[in-house]
């Protein structure tokens, strides 16, 4: 990979891994200064959150097409070299990810509790839905740099096509995105060895 691409993906990975997972903190902060009956905390928390917020809702989007776009850019290259960067930033994503994820997971089933309420349950599905969307595209955006990894072992004869295929499918899917990603980078940790060694460009 040229070296102006490998500098905007890794920008790119850092940026999302950090925004999302502050966004995270920023509201749990909020909400434990609210909890604990501290005003002057909670006051401070929650006008940084409402300042932040409305930038992250754009921010964080366009920073997710980004990352999709360089990692089709990543996986159309015909560089072999390419393999370490696409391997290094796609265990970036899925581990850096994991806390978002995890807290994501939580808010999700309570809205999902939520929808069987009664009188709310529009609410609670359509938020569920809503923030189902949204956490698929953030763990796509990392399964981008997966898809690509695998493309380049499957072009380097190291996987066949039926893995190839496997792999992909098993990125579109929370949970299995990460152990995939894990196999992957396991796979591919010889040939991107060797490929350092050869002193190539990444």
């Amino acid at each position: 990979m040229a070296k102006g691409l490998r500098i905007a993906s890794w920008a790119v990975a850092i940026a999302i891994v950090a925004l999302c997972n502050g966004g995270f903190l920023a509201f749990a902060v909020m909400a434990f200064a609210e909890e604990s009956g501290n005003t002057a905390a909670s006051f401070v928390a929650e006008t940084v959150v409402d300042g932040v917020a409305p930038a992250m809702w754009v921010i964080i989007p366009l920073l997710q097409l980004a990352s999709v776009v360089l990692g089709a850019v990543a996986t159309a290259s015909r560089q072999p070299a390419a393999l370490t960067t696409c391997r290094s930033i796609m265990l970036f994503f899925k581990v850096g990810l994991i806390p978002f994820f995890l807290c994501g997971a939580v808010v999700e089933l309570l809205f999902l509790v939520l929808g069987l309420h009664p009188v709310l349950p529009f609410i609670g599905w359509a938020m569920g839905a809503a923030l189902g969307a949204m956490g698929w595209l953030t763990m796509f955006s990392g399964s981008i740099w997966a898809i690509a990894t695998a493309v380049h072992l499957y072009r380097q004869r190291i996987a066949s096509g039926g893995e190839l295929a496997a792999h992909i499918v098993l990125q579109l899917m929370f949970v299995a995105d990460v152990v995939d990603a894990v196999i992957l980078f396991v796979r591919s940790k010889a040939p991107a060895a060797a490929l350092r060694a050869q002193g190539l460009p990444r």
